[in-house]
């Protein structure tokens, strides 16, 4: 085995060599030509029936590949605008929970009382300021997930803009081949 490989790349090397003394810097040319023709008159062989039976054997596997493409396209529809529901709902969400943040924080820094009364609830100062922490906490978190949200809705978008330009492709392909 490993003499032809040996005698292939020999034969090679001596016929590369033979042709770059024979042709010269055209030897490239020569070549590329060489098998345009051997390939042209390959094709032109090919009865013009078996052509047709490929073009339509070709048309037909694109068709499973466009129905998947639009059961895509439709998936990532629906995933968007749920996601685009979601955002909004987080964003009110942390807008209101922000008018509570500011609520309790007046009320902390606008009187040097011990104990505050919300609706019919008392808290003394230390369960407000416990209360505002924990609401941060709450607020930023609620806001870093916003921003995985609105990063998530950015991939799916373009997901679904390579897939729509992918099933363009397959549509402009089988409009070729018909």
């Amino acid at each position: 085995m490993f003499k032809l490989i040996k005698y292939g790349v020999m034969g090679t090397i001596g016929l590369a060599t033979v042709g770059g003394l024979v042709f010269g810097s055209d030897l490239a040319s020569y070549a590329s030509s060489a098998a345009r023709t051997v390939s042209g008159s390959v094709r032109s062989t090919v009865p013009v029936e078996f052509e047709l039976r490929r073009a339509r054997d070709l048309v037909d596997d694109i068709l499973p590949e466009m129905q998947a493409n639009v059961r895509l396209i439709a998936q990532q529809e629906v995933e968007i605008d749920s996601l685009k529901d979601e955002i909004v709902r987080s964003e009110k969400s942390i807008d209101d929970e922000k008018q509570r943040i500011t609520s309790l924080r007046n009320s902390l820094n606008s009187a040097q009382q011990t104990s505050f009364t919300f609706g019919r609830a008392t808290y003394t100062r230390e369960d407000v300021k416990h209360q505002l922490a924990g609401r941060l906490d709450g607020a930023q978190e609620a806001g870093m997930m916003l921003s995985s949200k609105r990063k998530l809705l950015d991939a799916r978008q373009k997901s679904l803009a390579a897939a729509i330009q992918s099933l363009e492709k397959a549509r402009q392909q089988k409009s070729l081949l018909e």
